[in-house]
């Protein structure tokens, strides 16, 4: 089999196609990273409320207990 003679700029191209994939696949990394702190933003809100959610019922509860 003949081997085919590479230039510089041939490997120059194929060096910067594996640049462009690599940053392609960092950007969906970092794209993944921001649903993820998304995601637990939201999730830890979510719990704050319901926590709240509790301590207002049982506020409610207590007073309503100490008017009767």
């Amino acid at each position: 089999m003949k081997k085919q003679e590479m230039s510089i700029d041939d490997l120059a191209v194929m060096i910067n196609k594996s640049f462009n994939h690599v940053e392609e696949r960092l950007d969906s990394l970092e794209q993944g990273q921001k649903e993820i702190k998304q995601e637990l933003t939201f999730t830890a809100r979510k719990f704050e409320v319901t926590d709240l959610t509790s301590r207002v019922e049982k506020l409610e509860y207590k007073m309503a207990k100490m008017t009767k």
